[in-house]
């Protein structure tokens, strides 16, 4: 069975906002809703930032340590 870390599972959710801000900003023309659509996944991924900062703290390594052996 394949597991998926959560930290694998970050980088693959930041790469997919990244691709999609790309693909969005290759667009000739930027317009309002494109804009901000442009800001909400930025956004997204600044979160996504700060939830792996988060992740990373050592209690909660060994929280989801014992919650995945059990």
């Amino acid at each position: 069975m394949l597991t998926i870390t959560w930290q694998e599972e970050i980088a693959l959710l930041k790469q997919d906002l990244r691709k999609e801000i790309k693909k969005i900003s290759g667009h000739s023309e930027i317009n309002i809703p494109n804009h901000i659509c442009i800001n909400n996944l930025k956004s997204k991924l600044d979160r996504l930032d700060e939830i792996e900062k988060i992740l990373s703290i050592e209690k909660y390594k060994v929280a989801f340590i014992g919650t995945i052996a059990q």
